[in-house]
Parts: structure tokens; C-alpha cells; sequence
């Protein structure tokens, strides 16, 4: 058995897999092509100290992470943003914004908030989308309308129950509806999800109320609430 440092092998290889596992090669060019235009460059805006073409600082993340695991990311978005019918009958316009969108979601998503508006500007450069007023990572691509719209266009307008106690009153935001979706497109393809931020952030509710619009008859919740002082090892062991 061989093992390789990521450091070294670069998160290449792992978007060149996924991209081979699909259909056509007319669909494998654009997904080539896209790579080319912007992951290089998000990647160094993001990671690297050297060789920047400007001489701001590295933006501030949340959460420290490899350029191998954003990319597995950047993949994973595609897969639940793309239908299997566009990557059959691949359409370069849609696959762009959808590549777009991934971008956000994925590289973006590591940022802290301050830091978004610079890879904004950078994808709006790169893509020559300038025209688009409001911030991608207040953005939504709507692969039906081939449009951008706003996600807080997706908002629904909130009627609360009658007699619903005060703990369970929800008020839908964008931010609550950008997570929601994110939420739902990872679980339908099985995929684990971690939601970060400070507290108060509403990340155990929005998780909660996922939850609850679950079969129960096919879904079983065990939930578990912890401190941000509590030590895992205590349920571990």
C-alpha cells in the first residue's frame, strides 16, 4: 500500500475522478474547462501566502480546512444542484452559474462573513457576471429559469399555528432558508453536514426543524444537547 500527502498530490486528482465518473465527454470538456477558470485561482485567493496578485492578507475562515476537502465539497454541491438529465445533455451556460453557485457554497463557505464580499468580486471578475447586483453568496441559481434570484425571494411568508407554544416559534430568514436548502440537498444524497457559527445562530433549530419534517415511521431521533464546554469523551466512553 502507497500513501500520498494531499500536500503534494493537490486536490486535482479528486475533482479529475469525479468528473471522469461521468456521462459523456462533451460534459467532461466543460466541467475541465471550469476547473481551469476558476479553482486555481479561488484556491490561491484562499490558501495561499505566495504568489497572489494583490497584497491583502489571507481572508479570515471559520474553520480551518484543506484545499482537498473543498473541493470533495465543490463536487458534492454540483451533484445535488445538477440533475442527471443536464449532465447527460450537458448545457455550458447552466453548468457555469450552477458551477458558480457550488463555488459559494463551497470554497465561499469557509469564509467568514467580512471576507465574502472579496470572493464575490473575485467569481464576478473571473465569470464576467459583474451584472448581477446583489451578492452571490446572497444569490440563488435557478436552474429551471436560468436565472439569478434572490434567496430572499425564496422566503416564505410566515403564518404561525394557532396555539403553537412561544419555544417553538420559527421565523423563517435567508439565512434560515439558504441553510434549510443546503440542509436538504446534502441529506438526500446521504451526505453528512456540519453548520458552524456562533451562538444563537439558530443552527440547532433550523437542524431540529429539518428533523421534524421527517417520516416517523421510518426516522427514529435521539437527540442530545451539549455545551460548548462539554467533553465529548464523556459520551464515547
Amino acid at each position: 500500500m502507497v500513501y500520498v500527502d494531499q500536500r503534494d498530490l493537490g486536490s486535482s486528482p479528486y475533482y479529475d475522478a469525479w468528473a471522469r465518473s461521468k456521462s459523456s465527454e462533451q460534459l467532461l470538456e466543460v466541467l475541465d474547462y471550469l476547473w481551469e477558470k476558476y479553482v486555481p485561482q479561488c484556491l490561491a485567493f484562499i490558501l495561499n501566502e505566495k504568489g497572489r496578485d494583490d497584497e491583502a492578507p489571507l481572508p479570515a475562515k471559520c474553520i480551518h480546512r484543506t484545499d482537498v476537502s473543498m473541493v470533495a465539497q465543490l463536487c458534492k454541491v454540483m451533484d445535488i444542484m445538477v440533475p442527471d438529465a443536464l449532465y447527460a445533455e450537458p448545457n455550458p451556460e447552466k453548468l457555469e452559474n450552477a458551477f458558480l453557485f457550488a463555488l459559494v457554497w463551497s470554497l465561499g463557505a469557509t469564509l467568514k462573513g467580512e471576507e465574502q464580499p472579496r470572493l464575490d468580486v473575485l467569481l464576478k471578475t473571473l465569470s464576467g457576471k459583474a451584472s448581477i447586483s446583489q451578492s452571490l453568496f446572497d444569490s440563488f441559481y435557478d436552474l429551471q429559469a436560468n436565472s439569478w434570484l434572490s434567496w430572499e425571494s425564496k422566503v416564505p411568508q410566515y403564518s404561525p399555528e394557532a396555539g403553537i407554544s412561544f419555544t417553538n416559534i420559527f421565523v423563517p430568514t435567508t439565512d434560515t432558508v439558504r441553510a434549510m436548502w443546503l440542509l436538504q440537498g446534502f441529506a438526500s444524497k446521504a451526505l453528512p453536514t456540519l453548520f458552524i457559527g456562533e451562538s444563537g445562530t439558530a443552527k440547532s433549530m433550523m437542524t431540529k426543524g429539518w428533523l421534524n419534517t421527517l417520516d416517523n415511521e421510518e426516522f427514529l431521533q435521539l437527540q442530545m444537547n451539549f455545551s460548548k464546554d462539554y467533553a465529548n469523551l464523556n459520551e464515547r466512553n
